[in-house]
């Protein structure tokens, strides 16, 4: 099995804060009575090993997924295949240090962990938090610091329009910032202004560091992103490289501060069987359907109709929320249709749920409405139209 990130720092710095051997315990203690001081405690006996498990290499155990969900796709339950996961080229370099998989999917992405590698974590960490009662903030830093990276891109041009984002958003500039220390347990929060500044990540000491955020203060920013040099020696030592991504998602394992609850993070420093350090974890990040007004011009091919006749009614015959406007429109054909415009904002879906009839009478003849279309169709995503103020508008176009 190739060398791991556990390995390392196992030989340099965790070695350091492991508990003391026999002998140097026994020194330690004659040295305190024969100054005339109480001897140290002993070490608090290690809990019992994890169960026994396949850790042979090749073996891989759940760490940890994201799912990619968004309200206009109805029909799949809400999976959203337009957006692609994939981790950065520095934190692919970072999984393979952690024994970690990448399993880019539709609709997000799933981590494994070697159980080998697994194994070696905890047998690394057990012992630590059995001495000190938690894993310290140093070594979660000395492990966990900084978070993964994951770009995340649009695949589907007609992701903009479908989705509820401000209006002066533009998709990839600068990309949106997702962060697993924002969930709502398991839900990444979506705020469309947390923005990373610019379209670049930058590459400080051999770690990705991203870069400072628009609009507000990041608590999670790194607090120096570049130590004190030359200009010359800056921009010698720092790499920036283009993300052109939709949005980039930060992966953290620990807490940033103490206080914060372990609950929604993969890492738990202190465990409750004192050896089950990682638990997987599988978050969500939903993406909201755009509401629109939907317009309906109702346009007669043969005989007149009449327009005041006209309601959009549900399929018990109920009133839908629909208003007539008093001036017809004009379409590009010359003929004039009736618009008939909904109160309130309604949102777009690939399949629309909403069972919506016609009705009204022609100019001439009956003098009693009747249902003139069974089903009005929905609005698509390909046309929306903005507005003075408000929801954006849908047109759709009925044809009798």
């Amino acid at each position: 099995m190739a060398a791991t990130l556990f390995d390392r720092l196992a030989q340099l710095r965790l070695g350091d804060l492991a508990a003391p051997e026999p002998a140097a315990c026994d020194a330690q203690a004659g040295m305190a009575r024969m100054l005339g001081a109480a001897p140290p405690a002993p070490p608090r006996a290690s809990p019992p090993p994890p169960p026994a498990e396949d850790a042979a290499q090749g073996s891989y155990r759940p760490f940890a997924s994201v799912d990619i969900r968004h309200g206009f796709y109805n029909r799949t339950s809400g999976t959203c295949s337009d957006i692609a996961v994939e981790p950065t080229p520095e934190t692919r370099r970072r999984l393979t240090l952690f024994g970690l998989l990448a399993r880019p999917r539709i609709g997000g992405i799933d981590l494994f962990w070697d159980a080998a590698v697994r194994a070696q974590a905890h047998a690394l960490l057990a012992p630590i938090a059995a001495r000190d009662g938690a894993i310290s903030a140093e070594i979660q830093d000395r492990l966990f610091t900084p978070p993964l990276l994951f770009a995340c891109n649009v695949a589907n041009p007609r992701f903009a329009n479908f989705t509820d984002l401000p209006t002066d958003f533009r998709v990839g500039d600068p990309p949106l910032l997702l962060s697993t220390r924002r969930a709502d347990k398991t839900a990444i929060a979506v705020n469309w202004r947390r923005l990373v500044r610019r379209q670049s990540l930058l590459l400080c000491g051999g770690m990705e560091v991203r870069d400072a955020v628009e609009a507000e203060a990041d608590p999670d920013a790194e607090e120096a992103m570049l130590p004190a040099l030359h200009p010359a020696d800056r921009e010698r030592q720092a790499l920036y490289a283009r993300a052109q991504c939709f949005a980039m998602l930060e992966f953290h394992l620990v807490a940033k501060r103490a206080a914060e609850g372990p609950a929604t993070l993969v890492f738990d420093p202190a465990p409750a069987d004192g050896h089950s350090f990682f638990r997987p974890v599988r978050y969500t990040v939903d993406f909201a359907a755009r509401p629109t007004r939907w317009r309906y011009l109702v346009a007669g091919r043969g005989a007149p109709i009449a327009p005041d006749s006209l309601r959009v009614v549900t399929r018990d015959g109920t009133d839908a929320g629909f208003v007539l406007d008093g001036a017809p429109v004009i379409l590009p054909d010359g003929r004039a249709a009736a618009c008939l415009s909904a109160r309130d904002p309604r949102p777009l879906l690939a399949r629309t749920q909403a069972e919506l009839r016609l009705e009204g009478k022609p100019a001439a003849g009956r003098a009693r409405s009747r249902i003139l279309v069974d089903r009005l169709p929905g609005p698509t995503p390909e046309r929306i139209l903005p507005t003075a103020g408000g929801a954006p508008r849908s047109d759709i176009y009925v044809f009798l």
